[in-house]
């Protein structure tokens, strides 16, 4: 328990007085900064300035082998050290209230790495093979078989291998394999997104959407050695930043007319120092093709640069110097954590975002033909939009969530991948649009391109008129967004840039549970079901003794038969069954069923984050889903058997519905 700063100025005073009268050297009370720096209160009257000067001066003198001042023999540095240790003036209220609030900062900053470290030791335990072996004998009922068959035990010991690819059980090994060696202070190869430690210079939008996938790293310029040596990121990104990581990179990207900006030396040296730490450095251009120039010269000191849109990337290559081979094309992507159909109250009318460019005569056509439907204008607050009433300001934060209210969104934006048009397809609006290649060979059937004013009325119209092919059309565009063009999608790109071998699909791969009569059947609903997409591994149970040579691998992929005690009821097969898989997900389907409608369930995923996802009538968390068609998350599973009961919403598992 640490004393009050009150009570340690007061036994300080106590010490000074006693160590006077008996001649002894009163012990050093200063109070002290993080890493060994010393923190001097600033009295009334007295400069900080030649505080540090003197303190300095002496330092120095010591260092050279110097002998300190005499005993008696003043110093302006004994007087301050004397204030503070409470043998001149009392440290005043202010004094006191600094000191505290720093120790009260040191406090939360060791309780947040415990934390981190506690966190990252539960994460190593529950990924073990060894608690895996543990929750496959607790799911058993005849735990004695378990222990008769060692094959059995081996085998769930050490993992079954899977499909080149394909990342089941892998996957799992892979964060705990992240997570021992965060806690021995090393980067473990990435196998995942949610692998990645990514440090980086972020504006406040581009940060938000890489956050739900990654590990970041964020810091300012005069703490980023700290950050990075205390956690060694993977890799270091870059944006071209307006202000950076809460404006404290303003200036220090970009080439501006401003002292912060000249020669880019913070950048320089933070760069420098990932280069001699072995860490790969990317640059990712953002902005507007107008402004290559201007981070020119950052993009020159990177290994890697990448930019959203092709005429930037190219601009960028002829810039000047690179140190990058060439400039690659990442584009942007859509966060379905804050761009989802959820919540979606769709009017029958449409929508825009005011393009951060000049807006193309194409573009005024398309939006004369919306108004005759209703059309609302969104820019952002303290943009270079128009300033009148036909324009709706809202908070930047805002735009992403926008389009989720209307029924169409109008683009403008003819070149490039546009991220509104992602987060208006995430939200599930349908897209109507100037001619845009890239837009239409991104999405597909999901984008309607109009090139005058009939055109784009006719396609309106048919949008709001016909609910059946608005729903087919806003279907097909969030399935093509959350199947290819979501962040994490671009966080893969970003890290096989760098060299590292990521795989974004792991999360949407399944392992099919089926309950069989007979053993026999396995190899027929192992062909069945392989030609499914993500599936990873095929589970088949059976109450017939099983050989432990018929654990079998068919075509790559993964068929197993469990033998499961033939007294065991239904709920507790299932249990059984998803104890031993390997994937995330699991999808419970009698023997003649098929995996048809799971894709779009899983994709689903990205954006619900649920525990139990079905088809039903509306995108919305329910108590009740049709087991028939739905995904589950492996542990509920094996936890709590099959099929889905209304207790389970109480009991805290999410469970989430898809429109039919």
């Amino acid at each position: 328990m640490q004393e009050p700063v009150a009570e340690r100025a007061s036994i300080a005073r106590a010490r000074a007085t006693s160590a006077r009268r008996t001649g002894s050297p009163a012990p050093d009370a200063t109070p002290r900064l993080p890493g060994g720096g010393t923190f001097y209160p600033r009295r009334a009257g007295v400069s900080s300035a030649p505080i540090a000067r003197d303190y300095n001066a002496r330092q120095a003198f010591c260092a050279h082998g110097a002998a300190a001042p005499a005993a008696g023999e003043f110093n302006h540095m004994d007087e301050i050290e004397n204030s503070v240790a409470g043998t001149g003036e009392p440290v005043s209220e202010i004094d006191q209230l600094q000191l505290a609030n720093r120790d009260l900062q040191d406090q939360l900053a060791a309780t947040r790495r415990e934390l981190e470290s506690a966190r990252a030791s539960e994460r190593l335990v529950r990924e073990s093979r060894w608690w895996r072996l543990g929750l496959a004998l607790k799911n058993r009922r005849n735990v004695l078989f378990a222990l008769r068959h060692p094959i059995w035990a081996v085998k769930t010991l050490a993992g079954f291998r899977t499909r080149r690819g394909r990342l089941g059980r892998g996957a799992r090994t892979s964060s705990a394999t992240t997570a021992r060696q965060w806690l021995a202070g090393v980067s473990a190869e990435p196998r995942i997104p949610e692998d990645l430690w990514i440090a980086g210079i972020f504006d406040d939008e581009l940060s938000r959407a890489l956050e739900p996938d990654c590990n970041l790293i964020t810091f300012r310029p005069d703490n980023w050695q700290a950050n990075l040596e205390g956690r060694r990121p993977h890799l270091l990104l870059v944006e071209s930043a307006e202000r950076g990581n809460d404006g404290s990179w303003e200036y220090r990207i970009g080439s501006a007319p401003h002292a912060d900006a000249a020669g880019l030396q913070d950048l320089r040296e933070l760069i420098d120092w990932c280069r001699a730490n072995g860490t790969p450095t990317v640059f990712w251009f953002t902005g507007p093709i107008g402004s290559v120039e201007r981070f020119s010269e950052a993009a020159a000191l990177f290994d890697h640069v990448v930019a959203t849109e092709p005429n930037a990337a190219l601009r960028l290559q002829r810039s000047g110097e690179l140190r990058a081979a060439t400039v690659l094309v990442v584009p942007p992507g859509a966060q379905p954590a804050v761009s989802s159909p959820i919540g979606a109250a769709l009017a029958s009318d449409t929508c825009t975002i005011l393009p951060p460019s000049e807006t193309t005569e194409a573009f005024e056509q398309l939006l004369g033909a919306a108004q005759t439907f209703g059309l609302t204008i969104y820019a952002g607050e303290g943009s270079d939009g128009p300033e009148n009433a036909a324009v709706t300001f809202v908070d930047p934060h805002a735009l992403e969530r926008a389009p989720a209210k209307h029924a169409v969104y109008v683009n403008g934006e003819g070149a490039g991948l546009p991220a509104r048009v992602l987060q208006a397809a995430a939200s599930g609006a349908a897209v109507v649009s100037v001619p845009n290649p890239v837009l239409k060979d991104a999405l597909g059937a999901a984008v309607t391109v109009a090139r005058t004013t009939e055109e784009a009325k006719e396609a309106i119209e048919g949008l709001l008129s016909d609910d059946a092919r608005r729903a087919a059309i806003r279907g097909a565009g969030l399935r093509t967004v959350l199947s290819k063009h979501t962040m994490r999608h671009r966080i893969a790109a970003l890290a096989r840039t760098a060299g590292f071998t990521v795989d974004e699909g792991f999360d949407v791969r399944f392992a099919a549970l089926v309950l069989a009569a007979n053993a026999r059947d396995a190899e027929t609903i192992g062909r069945r079901l392989s030609s499914q997409t993500n599936v990873a591994e095929i589970l088949v149970g059976t109450p017939e003794p099983v050989p432990p040579q018929q654990v079998t691998e068919g075509e790559g992929l993964l068929v197993r038969v469990v033998h499961q005690e033939p007294s065991s009821s239904e709920s507790d097969r299932w249990r059984g069954l998803a104890a031993v898989a390997g994937s995330r997900w699991v999808v419970p389907m009698v023997a003649d069923g098929d995996a048809a409608p799971v894709n779009d369930l899983l994709l689903a995923q990205r954006f619900a984050r649920a525990d139990v996802i079905g088809l039903g009538e509306a995108f919305a968390f329910t108590e009740a889903v049709d087991p028939a068609s739905a995904v589950a998350r492996r542990d509920v599973v094996a936890a709590r058997g099959w099929p889905p009961s209304p207790e389970w919403a109480r009991a805290g598992v999410r469970l989430f519905t898809l429109p039919r």
